[in-house]
């Protein structure tokens, strides 16, 4: 079930990081932002009160919370300018390495890693790279 789920949310990040990247061209990066955490709050906000969110929270939480906001929309602005300034085709699989990323933390944060892993890791990095080689012009 892990394995679909991830390849679900693969198909459904792609598809938003392509039409978030045409929409960074067409408006720019913060107001496409700006407009899809809108209207992604219409549908998230009664959802979390369904699921009796927020709750009591404590302050350590709190914080982590704040931290996964601020990195989320700093990586959003920085994924959507690139998008408008670069090509997408170029810029989607290398922030896509953002999980290869959050590996390597939670690697040195102590989790164990198997080889398969590493591999993985390793061909992530080697993709990016590629990626990066293929830019041959900047879209007007």
């Amino acid at each position: 079930m892990g394995i679909l789920l991830g390849v679900l949310a693969a198909t459904v990040w792609g598809i938003a990081g392509v039409a978030g990247g045409l929409a960074a061209r067409l408006v720019g990066p913060t107001r496409a932002i700006a407009w899809s955490l809108m209207l992604g709050m219409v549908v998230a906000v009664p959802l979390a009160l369904a699921s009796g969110a927020p709750g009591r929270i404590d302050v350590r939480t709190g914080l982590w919370i704040l931290l996964i906001s601020a990195c989320m929309l700093a990586g959003l602005v920085c994924v959507y300018a690139g998008m408008r300034y670069g090509s997408i085709s170029v810029v989607a699989p290398i922030s896509a390495t953002y999980g290869g990323v959050a590996a390597l933390i939670a690697i040195v944060a102590g989790d164990p890693v198997t080889g398969l892993a590493i591999g993985a890791l390793s061909l992530a990095v080697v993709g990016a790279v590629l990626a990066a080689r293929g830019e041959t012009a900047t879209p007007g």
